[in-house]
């Protein structure tokens, strides 16, 4: 059996609640399948998916490691990575169904967040009614100031506050407020992120 040993560079994880989709990047490209409840390796990244099944998962001295068919040859995957929202999100590649997670009707909000490394970069929020985008909210997070855009107005964000699904962004001007409307794992998952990156109050 091949192995391939890969390190992660930095995590995204999108959630479209309208196509029912959950992708991870984390040394490599994962989607969620709704018909296995578990995830599945994106052996394209770079153009229309395809996903194999992966077995044998787990997380062996902090690396993901797991088996798979890819590109028509048996390989064993070891991914590494020294970075917090990496290894937040490894048991959930781990051993998704085995939790008590599925998509709901109630389900309207979609979610991106990415990380550069160790940092987080980007966190977009949006709401859905009947399948189509109707409210936006981004947080662009740099080295000299970090800004949230909400509506169409953009203000220097000061802190983050969590408080189950409430997301609170303090600003020197007000305080904006999102009830995330999706499943408490996955907002049990956004909140880890979020706190990895170290931007609860700073």
């Amino acid at each position: 059996m091949k192995t391939k040993s890969i390190k992660s560079k930095g995590l995204i994880l999108k959630i479209d609640p309208t196509i029912k989709e959950i992708m991870i990047i984390a040394g490599e490209k994962f989607f969620y399948s709704t018909k296995t409840g578990r995830f599945e390796i994106d052996e394209n990244p770079y153009g229309e998916p395809i996903c194999k099944p992966i077995q044998n998962v787990k997380i062996i001295d902090g690396k993901l490691n797991f088996e798979t068919l890819y590109k028509k040859e048996e390989t064993e995957f070891i991914i590494a990575s020294k970075f917090d929202a990496d290894k937040q999100v490894f048991p959930y590649l781990v051993g998704m169904e085995n939790r008590d997670f599925y998509f709901s009707e109630t389900d309207v909000d979609g979610i991106e967040i990415a990380f550069d490394k160790d940092k987080l970069v980007r966190i977009i929020f949006t709401r859905y009614e009947n399948l189509v985008s109707k409210d936006f909210l981004t947080i662009l997070l740099e080295k000299e100031r970090s800004i949230i855009t909400y509506p169409f107005q953009k203000f220097d964000l000061k802190s983050i506050i969590i408080d189950k699904n409430t997301f609170k962004f303090e600003t020197e001007e007000k305080v904006i407020e999102w009830q995330l409307q999706m499943n408490t794992l996955l907002i049990e998952l956004i909140k880890r992120l979020i706190e990895s990156g170290n931007v609860q109050n700073y």
